[in-house]
């Protein structure tokens, strides 16, 4: 059945938000938005809470901060600052030129990781006066460990943004938390090469939430692949969104996650695996009920041989459960430059010729595994999460 079009977050500012062809317009495969941009969202904050407006953003993981980038327009139209940061060399070339006229933009040429993430995008509350507005979050791997480390740095050190948009995987539904780590400062996804696993990794939905729900955080929409996250303090902004409050965060997702099945062709072609997909998504709402059987058939045993990035961290549960799964792989002595860090592109076939190391060895069979089993609710859980070594 066709997806109510006036059921989406586009018609729950008023007046309407006016309908856009593409979220991304370089592919063109992600069409038609039914969602509020962040620009709108900002004007709806700015018209409602103009006192608490800090006119700042950050921007991590901005590429060249204008094809496609959901700040720009607020930037170039609405005049805010911030901070912009980007790792590739080129695509920071593009980010100066881009962003030469605006000079209230700080830009940064580092890749972000968990020990400096509190230093680079420091914005404490008690300098500054306003929280920061938004924060965008898109560095294609471990986004939920960066986010939780500068969320438990506190408003001292980091101001806790009125809006958080983060990337997320692109399949895995609550309640799998499912997210990839930056063991010792390794950036990138831990699937190598990464089309040999599209399916599982960086960070999914529910391991978003549990990390940012503890901090005040609702999901205000999910524009597929893009979570829009708003503090509590400020849902006031947005009284027409049903799932605000009372608060519904699987509504929210699911509104999005069906918009994108039916309309986005990006879900459909971004894919490892599709008979493994859509097998997940009809046992993902039952496994709760076997959460540990859930985790070891379905995804330990399926993609434990695609966790090739060396050194190795992520970190598997179902929501709600208490049970989760730590993966690592700390040996590197055996690792080419092949396993370490950002490897996107490494033809598969050079792996099958010999690149090995004593955890991939067997299919992965010689990965670490530390389970944790208990019973915890959805808050529990994410506060166990916050307390993990990094």
């Amino acid at each position: 059945m066709p997806i109510d079009f006036f059921a989406m977050p586009m018609h729950m500012a008023m007046p309407h938000q006016a309908a856009t062809t593409c979220s991304a317009t370089s592919f063109k495969d992600v069409c038609p938005s039914a969602f509020l941009p962040l620009r709108r969202v900002w004007d709806e904050l700015n018209a409602t809470f103009p006192s608490a407006m800090s006119h700042y953003v950050q921007n991590v993981g901005a590429r060249d901060g204008f094809v496609d980038d959901p700040l720009y327009s607020l930037i170039s139209e609405r005049g805010v600052t911030g901070l912009a940061m980007e790792p590739d060399a080129k695509q920071f070339q593009a980010l100066k030129k881009n962003m030469a006229p605006f000079p209230g933009m700080s830009l940064v040429n580092l890749p972000i990781s968990p020990s400096n993430a509190g230093e680079v995008l420091a914005f404490p509350l008690k300098v500054q006066g306003r929280s920061m507005d938004i924060f965008k979050l898109d560095i294609d791997g471990c986004e939920c460990h960066i986010l939780e480390r500068l969320l438990a740095l506190g408003e001292s050190v980091w101001s806790h943004p009125k809006i958080i948009q983060i990337e997320l995987n692109h399949l895995l539904p609550p309640p799998i938390a499912y997210r990839d780590m930056c063991a010792r400062d390794a950036p990138g996804r831990s699937a190598v090469p990464y089309e040999a696993n599209l399916d599982v990794w960086g960070c999914s939905m529910q391991a978003a939430y549990d990390v940012v729900r503890p901090r005040g955080y609702r999901l205000l929409q999910y524009d597929w692949p893009d979570a829009v996250f708003i503090h509590s303090r400020f849902i006031g902004s947005f009284i027409h969104v049903p799932w605000l409050d009372p608060e519904s965060m699987l509504a929210a997702y699911w509104n999005g996650r069906a918009w994108a099945d039916e309309h986005y062709r990006r879900i459909r072609m971004h894919q490892t695996d599709r008979a493994w997909v859509q097998h997940m998504m009809q046992t993902s709402l039952s496994s709760a009920t076997h959460p540990e059987r859930w985790l070891r058939n379905v995804l330990l045993d399926r993609w434990n041989s695609s966790w090739r990035k060396r050194p190795l961290w992520l970190e598997a549960g179902i929501s709600g459960t208490g049970f989760s799964v730590r993966v690592e792989c700390d040996d590197t002595s055996k690792a080419t430059q092949l396993y370490r860090g950002y490897v996107p592109y490494v033809p598969l076939a050079f792996l099958k010729a010999g690149q090995h190391d004593e955890c991939s060895l067997n299919g992965g069979a010689g990965l670490k595994l530390t389970w944790q089993r208990g019973n915890a609710g959805p808050d529990n859980q994410g506060r166990d999460n916050q307390n993990r070594n990094t």
